[in-house]
This record gives structure tokens, C-alpha cells and sequence, in this order.
């Protein structure tokens, strides 16, 4: 009942907004003249770089996606990137962050290990998001995203080892906009989004947007016979000022929650006649997996908790400065988030509490485990932008951030109870510049070099109710600090052979800082300590186990690009060739043994990765009416060096038993080796009625792919496709549209994640994975007005 009265709280206030400037934003849209070029591809602009620029000239491969491309395909969420830039693969972000890939190469974590650098940077109006962050998950009062692909390091410093990703929101504008747009599904999807903005007087302009959204997924839980949802709303806000002609005020503030309930995996694989904790238990799968088959089709779950689902908090603010000094904007970014986020699972996701059939009590307690994180963050940026109509152009700057995280981890089960309390922080300083040289007609030189320093500091406070193995301490406290340097860059030499044509060549240097395994179990330590923290009756937790972080990650990337609009610029194609090695290659996995039922978290960076292969983005306007995108990728991700990875469990060499493996020249996970995008949009005038129609099909396929770095047989993802089918009716005038469309055609089910963690536990091989919220057929309605 409280998502419906937020959706509807939402849509009454924003309704309100858009009706009382419904005169004035009607009257603007009929003064703007009409677009004398819409048989031709439109020339696309980004601002991921810290300037704008045309995409066409920018020696990077990007792809840029507008509001309507999300909507066509009814994307609210980071993960549904996935079906719209081939490159990328994000895993689910129902109950937790998103682990992220950009061309192979992803920052797979565990939740219990906060504090590390992803290797994709998110950016909200060009302040980064923290990586154990949500807030960059909802995409809602989207104006554009931009995705820039491979290594960023040069501008993007600590977290951009891979890709970076650019949300762009609505902002004040001189003249009255908005609009408003409801979607409804037959599978019980409520989303309700809206945004409107003007002037508020000669010198001040704003914006504002709001959100709601419930959301059920295809994961039944058979115990009370009810879906996994998430509900969620948020608003932000912007003022714009002008106090002088040469300096603009920009004050930016959000807020947004989500809450969700359920579980998130199911069951696709279990041994068969595997028991849980130990082999011959009295408990089997068919007492705790009462209705469950495990199985890649597997939509269904069966847990008694009755409080699964996690909770997240999160606002920020930021005051933006420009000052034009001439031709030139000095500006500065100062921004403050912080989250809150709970999350409670079922341990084992179990249709009983299985402490009661092996002890005969009740000691319910044991199948749950919960986790709190408080991330705060604050940042500064101040950059100097040249103008960009001269033969040379630059932007130079500095950055700083202080990033920390206190995590909260309680699981009371007895033969693997844990108690964690850790702050990891992280402080990281930065000089960067870049210049562009023209140094002929048609061709032209960038380059850029970034010195960053990353201070990292941890807190570590753990009770382990029960020896584990291998033996933990009853009571630990540790705490370390380090400190490291990198200095990276690019150059890129650009090519222009006619107007509308370019070719690049790009070398780049990037990094991935060190990083802490927070999560590693720590080993007795001794007395005294630390007077400000203290332990149950008064004793003092002393600093035993120093953690030694994980090296730096180190990156050279090559890519070869081509850029051209053809045939009148009623084509458009941007090809990249690229390959990327990482040397200290970060990442992390899980050390199941059997019987072991607290698997170790590992995070190594002793190995090497490979990245590369080919992509395409085109897009066609063959006549007036007709649009025709596609957009590939191939790519050959591969561990090149990684001869101590861990096995899964079960695994065999030669008839023996292992723990670890050889996985070098073995697939890095959730890489697929291709994927496509083909979307046709066809515009059907109706001259005789108020109104036009517009036929929409969009099909995304990929290739199997192996979702775990274990390479266990059965986390790997069969290769499939996905339909989406839509027709709109738009007004002659562009202001109101109703779409009816139906999402997945073929119901294909699919899963966004694949986790072998519950492998330990069952003694045997276990293998969860996450449905997505289209691995299922279902059907919508979407109402939108825009002025």
C-alpha cells in the first residue's frame, strides 16, 4: 500500500506541475520551428570527457542513448544496458549493487567486500557515484547516458579501468518544458515519471522530477505463494542562477529509496542427492527445496524468512560554479551523497528453518543473515575549459574524493557465525590535463597524462561465534593504512579524410588502485589497543593481522576507430577495433570446499587479462519515415595468466579432486563472445486523424556465456534472444503518445547473474541465479505528454 500511495502522491504532485504551466509550455512548443532535417541521421553530442563535443569527432568509442531509446524498450534500471550497448554486461540490481563489465571485463564482488574501485565509473551530471553505491541503479528523469567504452583512466580516473557511464539528467531550461509519462503491465509493473522545469524570474531557472515505481519480478516464492517486488520513488530538484553575466550557480539536490522483498536467486543447479552441511544429513532437497526443481528454466523459490529483501536511503547534493573568463569557463563541482542500505537474506534461500530438524528446537534465527552499509562521499572538481573553435584546445583540472563505507555484517549461524564491523576509506587526489592539436586541416593530435594519489585506510572489528576453518579468532580488531601513486594518459592521432569521415588511433595507459579484502577472515591477535572502541565487558580489541592490500592493476589499451555519416547523412556507423591487457588483473572470487559452510572470499590481482575484438554502432535513415539501428559487439575476453584460481566444488583433474586450477586462457566471466542489437522504428502518417503511427521492433541477442570465474560447467548461460514488439500513437503536434507493447514475445527466460557461493554449504555443486525482470512474456501500456 505504501508504493501505491508514493506512486500516486508522486503523480498527483507532478500532474499539478505540468498542468498549471501546461499554457505556457504549449505555447513554446508551438513556437519552435520545425526540424528541416528529419530524413537525415541528427549529429549527436557528448559531455563524458569534461567538455562538450561532437561524438563524430571524439577519439573514443561512446554510444549515447536518448529517452526514447530507454522507453522503447521499457528500461528503468542500469542492468537494462545490457539489451541496449552489446559491450556492456551488468548483472541484476534487485537486493544489492551491480556488479558491471564493460568489454569483458567486470568487477564481480562480493557484498561483504565494500571499499573496492569498480571498474566501470558512474557518473550523475558528471559526479562519480560510489562504487558500493545504488544511486546510480534507477534510470529515471534521464535526458541522456552516455556509454564510453574501454579504459577512461586519463579523465576517469581511479574507477574507470574498464568503461565509464554517463548519466545526464533534466536541468533548468530558459523556457517552460515537461512531461509526464505512466506504464502499465499485465505482470503488476505500476511506473509513474515526471519532470518539469523554466525560469522563475530573469536570473533563476529550475527543475524538477519525480518517480514512482512498484515492480514485480518472475521469482515466486511457493512458501506464502507471493512475488519477489521492489518498490521505489524519488525526486530532484535544480536551481539555476545567474547573479552576473559570467557566472552560473547551479544547486542540485536528490533523494530516492527503493524497498524490496523477496528473494533475488533461485535454484538452477544442485547435486543430485546432495544433503546440506555435511553428506548423509538428515537434511535433503527434497525436505529444505519443497516444490523447487533446480533447473536454467527455475523461477521459483521456497523460504520461510519472512523478512527477506533489503531497504536503501540515499540523497545527495552539489553546487556547481562556471565562471567564463572570456572564451574560457572555470568551474567547480562540490557534491556530499550519502546511503543507507539494509539488507536481510535467507542464508540458503530454504523451505524450512533447517537448525529445528537437526536440534529439534526452534532456533529460527539461523537461516538469516543481515547486512547494513552507510556510504558517505564527498568530492571536489575544479577544471579549466578552453574554448573549442581554436587549433588548440584543452581542459586541465584537479580532483578530490573521500569515499568510506561502514558495513555491518550478523549471521548467527552456529558452525558459521560472524560478526563483522568495517570501514574501509579511501581519500584519492588528482591532476589531470588534456589537449587536442590540429595540426593540419584534417588532422589532429589528443593527448592527456593524470597523476592520481589513493590513500586507503580500513577498520576491522570481527567475532566468529565458532572456529572456522581455517581457524579464526573469537574476537579480532585490525587496522591498516596505505598509500601509492600512478601516473596514466592517452594519445590519440586523428585522421580526417572528407567532412563527414574519421579514423583515430588510440594508445592508453590506465590503472585499478590497490584495495583491501575486507571480507578476509582474521586470525588471533593480542593485547592492548585502541581506548575509543572496546568489546563485550569492557575488553579492549587490539591490532593483530595487518591486511596487505591487493596491487595496483595496471592497463594498456590500443584501439583503432572508424566515425563516418554517408549517402547524404542518412548513415551513420562508428567501428572499433580494440585490444586491452591488464597486468595485476583484480578479482575477486569464492574458495568453496565441501563441508565448508563459510567459503573464503578471495580477491587476488596476481594474474593477467586480455580484451579484444570488434564493435559497430550504426544507425540508417533509408527514407523520411524509416529508422534502422544495429549495434554489435565481438569480444574475446580471456584470462591470459591465473594458475592458482580456485576450483568449484566437485571439480576433478585427471580423477582427483582439487581445490585450485589453471584457468589461464579460460573466458572471463559474463563475456559473451557476441552480441547484437536491432532496432526498426516505422513512422506511418495518418492524414485523415489527429494523430500518427509508429510500428517498433527490437530484437537483442547474445552467445552462451560462462558467469563464473570458476569456471563451474553449470553457471554457464545459454546463448538466447529477446523480441520486443510496440506500436505508438503520437499527436500531430508531438505532445501526447499512448504506446501498447509487448516485451520478451518468444517468453524466453534468462538469467542477469549466476552465483556457485551455496557450493560449501551443500557439500556438493550449487549453482543460484538471478531471473530478470523480463525472463518472462508480458504486455504494457505507456501514456506520456510532453510539452
Amino acid at each position: 500500500m505504501r508504493s501505491i500511495r508514493n506512486i500516486w502522491l508522486t503523480t498527483s504532485a507532478l500532474s499539478g506541475c505540468v498542468c498549471l504551466a501546461a499554457p505556457s509550455l504549449a505555447w513554446a512548443a508551438e513556437a519552435q520551428p520545425a526540424d528541416a532535417t528529419t530524413s537525415q541521421v541528427q549529429e549527436v553530442v557528448i559531455t563524458a570527457q569534461k567538455r562538450t563535443e561532437r561524438l563524430s569527432d571524439a577519439p573514443v568509442a561512446a554510444s549515447v542513448l536518448p529517452p526514447s531509446r530507454l522507453a522503447s524498450t521499457n528500461s528503468s534500471d542500469i542492468s537494462d544496458l545490457n539489451k541496449l550497448v552489446p559491450s556492456v554486461q551488468l548483472n541484476g540490481t534487485f537486493n544489492g549493487r551491480v556488479p558491471m563489465g564493460v568489454r569483458g571485463i567486470s568487477s564481480v564482488s562480493n557484498e561483504s567486500t565494500v571499499g573496492i574501485a569498480s571498474g566501470v565509473e558512474v557518473l550523475v551530471d558528471g559526479v562519480p557515484v560510489p562504487s558500493d553505491s545504488m544511486a546510480g541503479n534507477a534510470l529515471e528523469d534521464v535526458a541522456r547516458i552516455e556509454v564510453l567504452k574501454g579504459p577512461q583512466s586519463t579523465l576517469g580516473g581511479r574507477t574507470a579501468s574498464a568503461g565509464e557511464i554517463s548519466v545526464i539528467t533534466y536541468g533548468p531550461t530558459a523556457s517552460f518544458a515537461g512531461g509526464l509519462s505512466a506504464t502499465f503491465t499485465d505482470d503488476n509493473e505500476q511506473h509513474v515519471i515526471g519532470h518539469v522545469s523554466g525560469p522563475l524570474g530573469d536570473k533563476v531557472e529550475f527543475s524538477l522530477a519525480g518517480w514512482g515505481h512498484h515492480l514485480d519480478y518472475p521469482i515466486h516464492n511457493l512458501f506464502d505463494g507471493k512475488k519477489s517486488y521492489a518498490n521505489s520513488w524519488g525526486t530532484r530538484g535544480k536551481l539555476r542562477l545567474h547573479p552576473t553575466d559570467n557566472l552560473d550557480v547551479t544547486v542540485a539536490a536528490h533523494y530516492g529509496q527503493m524497498d524490496s522483498h523477496g528473494s533475488n536467486f533461485v535454484y538452477s543447479f544442485v547435486t543430485p542427492g546432495a544433503t546440506l552441511l555435511f553428506p548423509g544429513s538428515p537434511l535433503t532437497q527434497a525436505l529444505l527445496l519443497p516444490g523447487v526443481t533446480p533447473s536454467l528454466d527455475n523461477q521459483t523459490f521456497n523460504s520461510v524468512v519472512p523478512n527477506s529483501g533489503a531497504s536503501t536511503r540515499d540523497y545527495d547534493v552539489a553546487l556547481t560554479l562556471d565562471y567564463r573568463l572570456g572564451d574560457f569557463t572555470l568551474s567547480s563541482t562540490t557534491s556530499y551523497q550519502h546511503e543507507h542500505q539494509r539488507n536481510t537474506q535467507d542464508l540458503f534461500v530454504l523451505g524450512v528453518y533447517f537448525f529445528d530438524v537437526l536440534t529439534g528446537g526452534h532456533a529460527h534465527f539461523s537461516n538469516t543473515q543481515t547486512q547494513t552499509e552507510d556510504i558517505d562521499q564527498t568530492t571536489e572538481e575544479i577544471k579549466l575549459v578552453s574554448p573549442a573553435d581554436k587549433p588548440l584546445t584543452y581542459v586541465v583540472g584537479a580532483f578530490y574524493s573521500d569515499s568510506k563505507v561502514h558495513e555491518t555484517y550478523l549471521r548467527l549461524l552456529p558452525p558459521a557465525g560472524l560478526n563483522l564491523d568495517i570501514t574501509p576509506d579511501t581519500k584519492s587526489y588528482a591532476v589531470y590535463g588534456r589537449g587536442s592539436w590540429k595540426v593540419l586541416d584534417h588532422t589532429t593530435i589528443t593527448a592527456g597524462l593524470r597523476y592520481n594519489r589513493d590513500n586507503l585506510s580500513y577498520v576491522n572489528y570481527q567475532t566468529v561465534f565458532v572456529q572456522a576453518s581455517p581457524p579464526s579468532c573469537a574476537l579480532c580488531f585490525s587496522q591498516g593504512s596505505n598509500s601509492s601513486d600512478s601516473v596514466v594518459g592517452d594519445i590519440s592521432l586523428q585522421q580526417k579524410f572528407a567532412s563527414s569521415s574519421m579514423v583515430y588511433f588510440t594508445y592508453a595507459r590506465g590503472y585499478a588502485p590497490k584495495a583491501y579484502n575486507t571480507s578476509l577472515a582474521l586470525t588471533a591477535i593480542s593485547p592492548p589497543a585502541i581506548a575509543s572502541r572496546t568489546g563485550p565487558g569492557g575488553a579492549t580489541f587490539t591490532p593483530g593481522d595487518v591486511l596487505a592490500p591487493v596491487g595496483q592493476e595496471h592497463i594498456n589499451h590500443f584501439e583503432l576507430g572508424l566515425k563516418g555519416n554517408y549517402f547524404d547523412r542518412r548513415l551513420n556507423v562508428n567501428l572499433a577495433l580494440f585490444d586491452t591487457r591488464y597486468s595485476n588483473y583484480q578479482i575477486q572470487s569464492f574458495s568453496s570446499e565441501p563441508g565448508v559452510i563459510n567459503p573464503v572470499l578471495i580477491l587476488d590481482a596476481t594474474g593477467s587479462a586480455e580484451t579484444r575484438g570488434i564493435e559497430v554502432d550504426a544507425v540508417a535513415r533509408p527514407t523520411e519515415h524509416l529508422t534502422v539501428g544495429f549495434n554489435a559487439a565481438y569480444i574475446d575476453a580471456k584470462f591470459t595468466s591465473y594458475a592458482n584460481a580456485p576450483a568449484y566444488v566437485g571439480e576433478t583433474i585427471n580423477g582427483v579432486a582439487v581445490t585450485t586450477q589453471d584457468i589461464s586462457g579460460k573466458a572471463l566471466p559474463n563475456s559473451p563472445k557476441f552480441k547484437f542489437n536491432v532496432n526498426v522504428a516505422q513512422n506511418i502518417p495518418l492524414a485523415s486523424l489527429p494523430f500518427d503511427l509508429t510500428l517498433n521492433l527490437d530484437y537483442t541477442y547474445r552467445t552462451s556465456a560462462q558467469m563464473l570465474v570458476d569456471q563451474n560447467p553449470h553457471g554457464v548461460e545459454p546463448a538466447f534472444g529477446l523480441l520486443n514488439l510496440g506500436a505508438t500513437l503520437t499527436s500531430k503536434n508531438k505532445n501526447y503518445s499512448a504506446t501498447l507493447f509487448v516485451n520478451n514475445v518468444t517468453d524466453q527466460h534468462y538469467f542477469v547473474d549466476m552465483e556457485d557461493f551455496f557450493s560449501g554449504p551443500w557439500a556438493a555443486n550449487a549453482v543460484t541465479g538471478q531471473p530478470a525482470r523480463d525472463a518472462h512474456r508480458f504486455f504494457g501500456v505507456r501514456l506520456e505528454a510532453k510539452y
